[in-house]
């Protein structure tokens, strides 16, 4: 599929659409979490059901979760570029460019600075157009008023519990090939697809041991490492802060026009900031590690901005008050009181997850300045103009994996409910 200049995009398209579904479930999930059980007993009594019941009822007291997680896939799949890089490298014949590749492999290899510039700023209009657009048409609507809660028992939803173990397998299905296949060695790889899918004769860990080597797995290791924890402590000290400024004094015309601000950096993709940030790094001795750590810190506070200043909202501002008349100062009021609160463990999470598995911030910015690779970045070396080594490449993709999933899944149970406090508020 990947050789066919007709087909080789469905490849790419796949793979964005299952690599999607991870966030966008978790937004879908918090957004249902806000919708109230007597909603539903009140359309049951007036006899609404199954497809019913999702348009009239459900839909639209998710619309809030629906518009941001359209613009923000909208975004995400106009810049594709991870994926591409990874698969195609835009070929064959070009069949699979993106605009973010094209800005990227024409502005950076290809000497054309001022002409990709131009293409940023143009992508950068049609972007905001459509993004205008989307969240002009979704915002018609709107969700009803929220009542109480209140438990009700219903029937297994077969059709629905289906689907869900359709998607449960499309998402099970690619990491089974993954975990399979770089167990297998060369040998056991055959075309048909019964020899692709079958378990390996024999386990072994050798394509471990020589993905580590070609990789140079701990030098690229150390460098992940580094530059998510860096990054995550940072954000959490830098973000919290201007969360917390913003959110206890929205009701100033000033303090709002910063949250819009500094929230609208969610709809500007890093293509079109890519040119003129490689050219100040590179002038201004920051195109290394540290360069790319400022960057992250700067491209999630419009995210982290939300989801901090959406916390405060649940923080009675007597809490504050209280730690006042007993002496406390601001400062000492927001770290030992408020911080807390604002539950630091879903920004570190959404930061740790976006920066680890980043691919074209640091192919940009650290091509080049000798540092070294990223575990993201060193899986490229698998591709060649010859082909690509499935075995080694699978194996290398978990060990890379293997780290962010360890500490997803210790914090995995703050996320939801973080996402729905911090979204809607």
């Amino acid at each position: 599929m990947l050789s066919s200049t007709k087909m080789a995009w469905i490849a790419v398209v796949i793979v964005c659409a299952w690599q999607s579904v991870a966030m966008n479930t978790i937004i879908y999930i918090s957004g249902l979490q806000t919708v109230p059980e007597d909603v539903y007993e009140a359309g049951a009594i007036d006899g609404a059901t199954g497809w019913n019941k999702f348009r009239h009822l459900t839909f639209p007291l998710i619309i809030p979760f629906f518009t941001i997680n359209m613009v923000l896939c909208m975004k995400n799949f106009l810049m594709v570029f991870d994926q591409i890089m990874a698969l195609t490298k835009g070929g064959p014949a070009q069949s699979t460019e993106s605009i973010s590749f094209l800005i990227y492999n024409n502005g950076m290899s290809g000497g054309q600075f001022g002409f990709q510039s131009a293409n940023a700023v143009i992508f950068f209009i049609v972007i905001v157009v459509i993004s205008v657009l989307q969240m002009t048409i979704t915002g018609k609507k709107g969700g009803a008023a929220v009542m109480e809660k209140m438990k009700i028992k219903e029937r297994v939803n077969w059709p629905v519990t289906i689907l869900l173990l359709l998607g449960l397998i499309t998402v099970a299905f690619p990491l089974y090939m993954t975990i399979v296949i770089a167990l297998k060695k060369p040998s056991e790889m055959t075309n048909s697809i019964s020899g692709i899918l079958s378990l390996p004769s024999h386990l072994s860990l050798d394509n471990f041991a020589e993905a580590m080597r070609v990789t140079d797995f701990w030098h690229s290791l150390g460098n992940s490492v580094f530059i998510t924890l860096v990054t995550v402590v940072l954000s959490i000290l830098i973000h919290s802060l201007l969360g917390y400024a913003i959110g206890r004094n929205k009701k100033s015309k000033f303090y709002k026009f910063i949250y819009f601000y500094v929230v609208s950096g969610m709809f500007v993709p890093f293509a079109i900031l890519m040119m003129p940030v490689v050219k100040q790094t590179a002038q201004m001795g920051l195109a290394n590690r540290a360069g790319v750590i400022i960057l992250y810190v700067v491209f999630y506070m419009p995210m982290n901005v939300l989801l901090y200043s959406g916390y405060l909202t649940n923080i009675p501002i007597a809490l504050e008050e209280a730690a006042c008349v007993d002496g406390a100062s601001t400062w000492k009021t927001y770290w030992k009181i408020v911080f807390p609160i604002m539950k630091p463990t879903t920004v570190a999470v959404l930061t740790a997850l976006g920066t680890w598995n980043d691919v074209m911030t640091p192919l940009v910015i650290m091509s080049g300045s000798g540092s070294g690779n990223t575990l993201p970045l060193a899986q490229l070396n698998f591709q060649t103009q010859f082909g690509t080594n499935y075995n080694l490449a699978f194996a290398s993709y978990l060990l890379a994996l293997l780290p962010i999933l360890i500490f997803y899944l210790i914090c995995q149970k703050h996320i939801l409910n973080g996402v729905v406090n911090g979204a809607v508020k």
